[in-house]
């Protein structure tokens, strides 16, 4: 391993190249590589006084940081056929340097200079094969036998007094906690954004820890008392129900994250301790030395993910204060676009337009591409523009597979990339990235939402309509579920089961939670007449009297039931003007009748399809 470092002084080795060129024929877990470095590192003399060899890259892989100097004459590697050039063993990595008297820098960070010498270059086998016995004798071959890793959820914590509710708590040391906990390759450690939407909710730990799919919850409350904070945390198993062990940190209050991280050090090291598993290094990319700044922007990112009813104005909020104490903290600037991008369907929050939303998005995210070129989030946004605004899908897919690329377990990266791939009508890959965000996040309402909609978009119609109903027990405010399931019926065949999807029910919708009661009596006298085109007919007539169309009902669905295609083009220009193509494709496959049409044609070559 190394051998193998060392070859790539300077660029990231990711993990699974390790585990192939270490172990080629050989079934092994991950944890092993994590060990095998933490035992390089210790007989390499690497300590904390600017001795560095091996940097982790979190969740990904290690880079060798130090300056390597290559020599002509490459010595020999000692296997157990005989001597083997080390250019022959490792062929793939050749090329990447020169050869012959050549510094290899580190790549995009400085290194504080490292102890080294003539040792340095491996001369002779017995050293590398000495290194060789000790990771063997600290590979865990138990580990090999069992695949299943332990899945963990940090819940937000609860204060103990009512009148303690301070989120900079509840969130900030959940968010130090996973971080903690991620440090152990043997874990895996949901992130913050899949358990906070519990963070305003009594939901029962167990009952969170199966919507999320974990073996163990890490549920925690607080008190503040005495210039103290006072954390107990009690671990979960969820299959049991039961708490296998409680831990207790309590803390000076301080500056400089001081007080959540060593809170975090305490229960998260416990907790890792306690699976008998090995700490790695922690990775913290806060991305602001202010707490201030940092904890707004949670709160922020919180808000736009879970509170967004009400528009974007509480999070923009947040956002400008943070900005004020750190102007140049990009993730500001990052959430600030989301928050923009999220409000372009809700342009009565902020009394602007659809266009100015995507101009105030855009600006923020080239503000924060600018202070961190290795934001996934800015990415994230960046492909939502080029798609839905400027029509330019090739810079889209490009922006998210880069969201991705930097951040693999983001579910928000994922689940607009699969948006994405699905008004492409590339559903093979759109179920993919949504699946995987769902694994990611099993409990968000977003990414299950999605994945109703690209399986009817990909007209896999009873799939679609078990998915879609699924949703709508999770969030029954979720007004396009309702649409699609009854295109759903309709476009498979089942014109009576439709009728009573898109009616909403009878009695709730006749609550008036939908359409209300005059409307609904009034649609069901027009289906009982002449069944779905006296609904239409009526739908047209509330629609061209100035009133809003029934439960699902756009002036789409309506012009192309009624076979009125002139009116239904018109409907689909009228939108495109506002600037976002999704919009236009959101009908799905009840365009179909529209797709001969010259003129449907036209303007979707002028979206860009």
């Amino acid at each position: 391993m190394l051998a193998i470092l060392v070859k790539r002084a300077g660029h990231l080795v990711e993990k699974d190249d390790l585990m192939k060129l270490v172990w080629p024929d050989s079934f092994v877990e991950e944890s092993n590589v994590a060990r095998i470095v933490h035992t390089l590192r210790k007989n390499l003399g690497e300590d904390h006084d600017g001795n560095k060899f091996i940097e982790t890259v979190a969740k990904r892989g290690y880079r060798f940081v130090a300056e390597v100097t290559s020599a002509e004459n490459v010595p020999a590697i000692l296997t157990d056929g005989g001597a083997v050039a080390a250019e022959d063993y490792f062929p793939e990595f050749m090329g990447q340097a020169d050869a012959k008297n050549t510094t290899v820098p580190n790549e995009n960070r400085p290194v504080a200079e490292s102890r080294r010498g003539p040792w340095f270059l491996l001369i002779g086998g017995g050293f590398l094969t000495a290194l060789v016995l000790i990771a063997v004798l600290s590979f865990d071959w138990q580990a090999t036998k069992n695949n299943h890793k332990v899945s963990i959820a940090v819940m937000p914590l609860r204060s103990i007094s009512s009148h303690e509710k301070d989120t900079n708590y509840r969130l900030a040391v959940a968010d130090s906690l996973v971080a903690q906990l991620s440090s152990a390759s043997d874990l895996t450690v949901k992130p913050l954004s899949a358990s906070w939407q519990y963070l305003d909710t009594d939901k029962d730990a167990v009952a969170a820890g199966k919507e999320l799919k974990v073996d163990y919850v890490l549920a925690s409350n607080y008190q503040i008392a005495e210039g103290k904070i006072r954390v107990t945390s009690q671990l979960i198993n969820v299959e049991r129900g039961s708490v296998e062990d409680t831990f207790k940190s309590e803390r000076e209050i301080a500056g400089s994250f001081q007080t959540q991280d060593r809170i975090a050090a305490d229960v998260g090291d416990a907790v890792i301790k306690r699976f008998g598993i090995l700490a790695g290094d922690v990775v913290r990319r806060r991305g602001t030395a202010s707490e201030d700044a940092y904890r707004y922007v949670l709160q922020a990112a919180y808000t736009v993910d879970n509170k967004m009813s009400n528009g974007p104005a509480p999070a923009l909020e947040l956002l400008d204060k943070a900005i004020a104490l750190d102007p140049n903290y990009a993730r500001a600037y990052a959430v600030r676009a989301y928050a923009y991008r999220r409000a372009a369907w809700q342009p009565w929050a902020l009394g602007i337009s659809v266009e100015d939303h995507y101009l105030r998005a855009k600006e923020a995210v080239e503000t924060a591409l600018r202070l961190d070129p290795n934001s996934s989030d800015a990415y994230t946004v960046i492909g939502e523009i080029k798609d839905t605004y400027e029509w330019k899908s090739d810079e889209a897919d490009a922006a998210h597979r880069r969201s991705i690329e930097l951040d693999p377990n983001s579910a928000h990266a994922r689940r607009f990339y699969a948006l994405f791939l699905m008004n492409e009508e590339r559903f093979d890959d759109a179920i993919e990235q949504i699946k995987a965000g769902i694994e990611i996040e099993p409990a968000s309402v977003f990414g299950q939402r999605i994945l109703g909609q690209v399986l009817y978009r990909e007209r896999r119609y009873d799939e679609a309509i078990a998915q879609l109903k699924r949703v709508l027990e999770m969030d029954p405010q979720f007004r396009e579920g309702s649409g699609m399931i009854w295109h759903s019926y309709y476009l498979k065949g089942d014109r009576e089961t439709a009728y009573r999807e898109f009616r909403g029910g009878g009695e709730k919708a006749a609550e008036g939670k939908s359409i209300g009661a005059v409307r609904l009596a009034a649609l069901d006298k027009a289906y009982a007449d002449s069944g779905w085109e006296g609904v239409f007919r009526s739908e047209a007539e509330t629609l061209e009297n100035g009133g809003n169309a029934g439960r699902g009902m756009s002036a789409v669905s309506v012009y192309i039931g009624l076979g009125d295609y002139d009116k239904a083009i018109a409907a689909l220009e009228q939108i495109a003007a506002g600037r976002n193509r999704a919009a236009v494709l959101s009908a799905g496959p009840w365009l179909d009748p529209l797709r001969p049409d010259p003129r449907f044609q036209a303007l979707m070559k002028r979206l860009g399809y």
